[in-house]
């Protein structure tokens, strides 16, 4: 009876102000009741029992019910005391329930407040269709894929903005930028809000421009005047972001040390929470710009306080930082696991969003002091570059050690999602390397453009050389020019470099070798190293090797210039024209190896008959590499008419020779019995030679040789380890036979947890397991 007593003495307090006091009675009740369930969850070990929830949810409801049959009298009477007061009254009413989180029941009274006009009624009206609170789940899923609560939400928000409602203006702004996909419309909403005064948006306007987000262009003229307005109207984030800017010259400013700490300093005279400690922010800023090591102690106690806070909107950014002084070894121990740790709570917490209260001020992936610089983006990128570079989670194989790419690219995803620019330049190296996924330069291409566009040197660079060298789309050498010119100015040396290269052969680029020769000898001079080891060393041979091969005459020097010239490396630009000319040189001076090499060239550009013909040369010589091609060649008909007998003479050649390729390519020969009878027994002893560098595909053809007893014993002890070696190198069809094995027990002891996990990955990679591995589960159950 005690809730009651509390609501009847609330509405006896003064009737004359209606409803206001039946709010006020519903505010002391919902405290009491706090209380009251604290009370009861304390008493039960804090597990509130399911009998217990009923009874409460059936008092709460009995008790709304009683609310509404005595609100309409009240109402009624309040009339007399003015429109406004019942309008007030109905809002407070919508206030408290939805405190309750009774959004229907809340809803009918903001609807009816604001059908009067109540302008806060309107934006709540828009608040709860936007966020999804009126439909149910259903109806939720259903509005989430055709839109229709943000069209709703923004029904509201234009009623309270056609009153001048700066809130609602910025929140229909928000609708079209995360809901309705309209970029344009979102920057007309935000910019009514943000020339009114509404910091929220002024702080959103520099955000946008900063990055460049949803398809829109960077403009970071634009970004500084907003962040400068709302900086000025005390906004912490935008504070900050100026302090980060001027500290790092993002948004093309000067590097600027005192207003860095001037803004820093700003912010944290607002309050901001999680930057109290005016000191601990300076030392963040000495670290990032390596002022003083001397400070790192301090540093890494303030960021582990930072970071081991329980509520804080910038915990998620403290803890990346830890992460990342783990990983590097600065102050601490170098420890990957605990950066591991570390990276994974930024996310974690960035993901599960803190209390409404603590990050009203904070919109989407503005939870850390630096935006860029966060949780889900910057933990996750951290985290791929650890698998990436096998720090952490390296796989086992035949070859030993790999990194676990598979993973790596997952968190590269999570993080990409998020736009942030190197874990898409990570992305787009895989493509282009094939690290963990089939190579592909239009995908590495993709993603090297969405990093370039928000200004990443590595990815300009990158971009340059697919432009330059036509991977992955239309080769470009102005385009490619361009690009290199962009990151050279962000004082990228590698793009310094490839830009000298252009300029030195005109591609692009008007020829201007006395400017190449001053960027070389400035690279030089700086100690140039390219990300690729001995790239200097290539610098200093090329130019011995072009004095060599010009004034001594050198066959070695000139084929290696045009070796040089032959290579996708990133390090000199594809030039078949230059590397023929050095080719057909060492050729003169006496060079066999020239003449695979032209050949090689010759196949590259698609003149097959010439580089048949070129190759028959060397081969006479015994040269393993002219006499293998020439076998793939008769083969498969290349440049020839196909003869299999001649694919068979050559290819035993080298092969003989010890060439692995060689050996494998004369096993299939046989193996298949392509021109010749088929003899298991001689692919076998092909196959065997050729295994420590044949392909998986070998391997496949080997163990099946053993598992069936074709050419010599049968032996399923082999047949198990050349399929597990097939497995390592990610041959699908071997994770299958190698399931089969384990689960017959042949080759060794019967092992349905392997075979389970072999299925499962065949299933995996695309070749259909899930029959096997359902009698697999019922042979396990029945203990056969």
């Amino acid at each position: 009876m005690k809730q009651y007593r509390i609501v009847l003495m609330a509405l006896s307090l003064n009737i004359s102000y209606g409803v206001s006091s039946l709010a006020v009675g519903w505010s002391i009740f919902s405290e009491e009741r706090g209380d009251w369930e604290k009370y009861q969850n304390k008493s039960v070990g804090f597990k509130k029992t399911e009998s217990t929830s009923r009874r409460s949810g059936g008092k709460n409801k009995k008790l709304l019910f009683l609310m509404g049959l005595l609100t309409k009298p009240v109402l009624s009477f309040a009339s007399d005391r003015g429109a406004d007061s019942i309008v007030e009254s109905k809002y407070t009413m919508g206030e408290n329930l939805l405190l309750n989180q009774e959004y229907n029941q809340a809803a009918k009274w903001f609807e009816e407040a604001a059908d009067q006009g109540h302008v806060e009624s309107q934006i709540k009206m828009g608040d709860l269709n936007y966020q999804g609170h009126l439909q149910g789940l259903m109806g939720s899923l259903y509005s989430i894929f055709t839109g229709s609560q943000y069209e709703e939400a923004r029904k509201w928000y234009k009623k309270a903005a056609e009153q001048g409602s700066l809130e609602a203006k910025f929140k229909i702004g928000e609708s079209y930028m995360y809901g309705l996909k309209d970029p344009s419309q979102s920057l007309e909403w935000y910019e009514k809000a943000a020339e009114g005064g509404y910091v929220d948006s002024q702080y959103r306007l520099g955000n946008i421009y900063k990055s460049g987000g949803f398809g829109l262009e960077i403009n970071n003229t634009k970004s500084l005047y907003w962040y400068e307005k709302a900086a000025e109207q005390g906004k912490s984030e935008a504070q900050i972001t100026l302090g980060s800017c001027y500290q790092s010259g993002c948004l093309d400013l000067d590097k600027n040390l005192s207003k860095a700490v001037y803004w820093i300093e700003k912010a944290v005279e607002g309050g901001r929470e999680g930057l109290e400690d005016s000191l601990g922010v300076l030392h963040i800023l000495q670290t990032v710009m390596n002022v003083d090591e001397s400070y790192e102690p301090q540093i890494i106690e303030f960021i582990r306080g930072k970071a081991e806070q329980e509520v804080s909107p910038s915990r998620d950014f403290f803890q990346v930082l830890l992460g990342g002084y783990y990983e590097m070894g600065r102050g601490v121990d170098q420890d990957y696991k605990k950066a591991k740790t570390w990276y994974e709570l930024s996310i974690k917490n960035a993901e599960n969003p803190l209390d409404f209260d603590v990050k009203k001020n904070i919109g989407p992936g503005e939870a850390a002091i630096l935006e860029s610089f966060s949780g889900i983006s910057e933990g996750s990128n951290n985290l791929g570059q650890l698998y990436a570079y096998g720090k952490i989670g390296a796989k086992e194989n035949f070859f030993g050690s790999v990194p676990n790419y598979e993973e790596a690219k997952r968190w590269f995803d999570m993080a990409a999602d998020q736009g942030h620019p190197t874990a898409e330049y990570n992305l787009g190296n895989m493509y282009y390397f094939g690290r963990g996924v089939e190579k592909n330069y239009g995908t590495a291409r993709y993603w090297y453009d969405l990093s370039a566009e928000k200004g990443l040197p590595y990815a300009l660079h990158n971009l340059g050389v697919l432009y330059r060298d036509g991977l992955g789309g239309i080769q470009d050498y102005e385009e490619a020019f361009g690009y290199f010119s962009k990151s050279a100015s962000l004082s990228f040396n590698d793009a310094f470099y490839n830009q000298a290269l252009m300029m030195q052969e005109g591609k692009g680029v008007e020829q201007d070798g006395m400017l190449a020769s001053r960027q070389f000898k400035l690279l030089l001079e700086d100690g140039y190293k390219y990300n690729h080891t001995g790239v200097i060393d290539m610098l200093e041979r090329r130019f011995k090797w072009e004095d060599l091969s010009i004034n001594k005459k050198d066959p070695h020097a000139s084929m290696m210039l045009g070796w040089e010239h032959t290579l996708n490396w990133g390090i000199v630009p594809t030039n078949c024209m230059q590397a023929k000319k050095y080719y057909e040189e060492a050729i003169k001076q006496g060079s066999v190896l020239a003449e695979v090499k032209l050949g090689f060239l010759y196949s590259k550009l698609g003149y097959n008959k010439e580089a048949v013909k070129m190759m028959k040369g060397p081969a006479k010589e015994e040269n393993f590499m002219a006499n293998h091609n020439l076998g793939i060649w008769y083969r498969d008909g290349v440049g020839v008419d196909q003869d299999y007998l001649e694919a068979k003479r050559f290819l035993k050649r080298a092969a003989e020779s010890g060439y692995t390729e060689s050996q494998s390519a004369l096993g299939e020969i046989y193996y298949r019995g392509w021109g010749v009878s088929k003899d298991y027994g001689k692919a076998r002893k092909w196959f065997k030679k050729s295994e420590i560098g044949g392909g998986s595909s070998t391997l496949i053809h080997q163990a099946g040789l053993y598992s069936d007893g074709l050419g010599g014993d049968q032996d399923y002890i082999e047949a198990r380890r050349l399929y597990k070696k097939a497995a390592d190198q990610g041959h699908v069809l071997a994770f299958h036979k190698l399931a089969e094995l384990y689960e017959q027990g042949l080759g060794g002891e019967k092992d349905y947890h392997a075979a389970k996990v072999c299925y499962e990955q065949a299933e995996e990679k695309g070749l259909p397991s899930l029959g096997q591995l359902a009698l697999l589960k019922t042979k396990h159950t029945l203990g056969l």
